[in-house]
């Protein structure tokens, strides 16, 4: 029987809202830059992508001046010669830190309370930095895990192998009977499998919580996906 869940943060049980690319363009216009919509949310998208392969090259090592510094290169190529870029990238640190950015997963109040009534811990597995802790004091469903793993404490990022290592030592709990939840299918599923953990994406979850903690039931996570 599952006796641990592991939920992903963004994108997960955390949403951005207004979307990234909607803030970033607020700030662009607060700060009188002329960012074009849809060409900023491509910058976004490929700027990104840049800073994931940059920590594939550093084997997924991370810590908080890393984060703060890859969220700093993120905003310089979106907005590319903007003159207030620091002051800019300082205010949009911080309001992701905030629950005016943010809005909780609608359906994580019943899960958790269909894990209590099984008698299943609940923990959150990020690659997020500081600014999680504070989104937990600011969103009282968040309080409920009782582990909270995060990617920059931790010196690992998803899908480094110490990250999960990391995460089951906390959890206390054969990987067996561990589950792993998120919206990402190598981060949140293939390498949790590959480590003996059961896993599945949100999407696949949220249509039949039940089937994934009853293990009588489901012996492959994979037919239901």
């Amino acid at each position: 029987m599952i006796r641990f869940i592991y939920f992903d943060a963004v994108g997960t049980i955390l949403h951005p809202s207004p979307s990234v690319s909607e803030i970033y363009h607020h700030y662009a216009r607060k700060h009188g830059y002329p960012a074009e919509f849809t060409k900023l949310k491509q910058r976004i998208r490929e700027a990104f992508g840049r800073q994931e392969a940059m920590d594939a090259s550093l084997e997924w090592k991370t810590n908080e001046s890393r984060e703060e510094n890859r969220w700093r290169s993120i905003v310089q190529e979106s907005f590319p010669g903007m003159n207030s870029l620091e002051k800019c990238f300082q205010e949009l640190y911080q309001v992701f830190a905030t629950a005016w950015a943010w809005r909780v997963e609608p359906a994580l109040a019943g899960w958790l309370d269909l894990a209590k009534s099984r008698a299943i811990r609940v923990g959150l597995a990020s690659n997020f930095d500081h600014r999680l802790r504070n989104l937990i004091g600011e969103f009282s469903p968040l309080r409920a895990f009782s582990e909270v793993i995060i990617s920059s404490e931790i010196g690992w990022r998803k899908p480094a192998p110490r990250f999960y290592e990391l995460a089951l030592m906390r959890a206390k709990q054969k990987p067996s009977q561990v589950l792993f939840l998120g919206d990402n299918f190598r981060f949140d599923v293939q390498v949790p499998r590959e480590m003996g953990m059961h896993a599945a994406l949100i999407s696949a979850f949220a249509i039949s919580p039940l089937a994934y903690l009853s293990l009588e039931k489901v012996t492959d996570f994979a037919e239901v996906m």
